[in-house]
């Protein structure tokens, strides 16, 4: 029947409904976490698009970030990637310590919250970086988040960029479905350790989570970073 839906079993026993068959593999960019990466229907983070992490302040987020600048700059020396610290939580032992080279990384901290998107999509749109990261971008007063988050995702797919948005906890009080292509949620289990759940991915119905080590994602430990002071108050 002419125009009726495909079902079709992929490897892996994963679904995939549509009209047709994938013709291409997308793209993709290491995480920098093998374990991770062999649990993501890509295989990675998907290049071009938006991957949004949800994690509280302090909880692995920025380091899992951090992870993926430091894959793609140790694979690449002439890619360059930018971060959008909106709440000033990034420093130099944090980014070191996830192996990122020193000197390859543009950080630009905003002068109030509401400005995080908009520096974000400056930053994609100039074509100038591999993948952008940015933290906390929906912190209040961020208006229409999900319209800004579509603007992210468009941008990167036409400047064939890796967005990671950290969007912590602020994607839940919101109750809307974001337009990002992967979605991972990070939280602290005991003995520090975390896990990794893939709510959201392109190509497969599996939602499978891995656990790490803490230490894979540095966090100062002398931080009360769930109680850090808010840029503008």
């Amino acid at each position: 029947m002419a125009g009726a839906p495909v079902l079709q079993v992929l490897d892996g026993g994963r679904v995939w409904r549509g009209e047709a068959a994938p013709a291409a593999a997308v793209p993709v960019l290491q995480s920098g976490l093998r374990v991770l990466d062999e649990a993501l229907a890509l295989g990675g983070l998907p290049v071009g698009g938006v991957t949004e992490v949800r994690a509280g302040l302090g909880h692995g987020g920025l380091g899992l970030g951090l992870m993926a600048v430091a894959a793609l700059l140790t694979g690449d020396a002439q890619a360059r990637a930018a971060v959008v610290d909106g709440f000033g939580t990034l420093h130099g032992a944090a980014v070191l310590e996830a192996g990122v080279p020193p000197g390859r990384v543009w950080c630009v901290r905003p002068k109030e919250p509401g400005r995080i998107m908009a520096l974000g999509l400056r930053l994609v749109r100039s074509a100038a970086f591999r993948l952008v990261l940015v933290d906390h971008a929906l912190a209040p007063p961020v208006s229409q988040p999900e319209l800004a988050v579509r603007r992210l995702a468009v941008a990167a797919q036409e400047a064939g960029c890796v967005v990671v948005l950290l969007s912590g906890n602020w994607g839940d009080c919101l109750g809307l479905p974001l337009p990002s292509a992967l979605r991972l949620r990070v939280s602290r289990q005991a003995g520090q350790h975390l896990n990794v759940a893939v709510e959201k991915q392109r190509g497969a119905s599996l939602t499978p989570s891995v656990t790490l080590p803490g230490r894979l994602l540095y966090s100062p430990p002398h931080w009360d970073l769930d109680h850090a002071a808010r840029p503008g108050g």
